[in-house]
């Protein structure tokens, strides 16, 4: 995952940052969701699936 983040040139630091992915709950947006948070992001999901995180 890391090269993707550096490939497309992304900020690697979200500290104090907000997010809202949609889709999620499975697939893109749940890595998505996970890699953001990880970077020290706040994650807010959007899904028509549900799921208990």
């Amino acid at each position: 995952m890391e090269e993707l983040w550096q490939s497309v040139g992304v900020i690697r630091v979200f500290d104090g940052a907000i997010a809202i992915v949609t889709g999620g709950a499975s697939g893109i947006g749940k890595a998505l969701a996970v890699e953001l948070a990880k970077r020290g992001c706040e994650v807010v999901l959007a899904d028509l699936q549900i799921v208990h995180v």
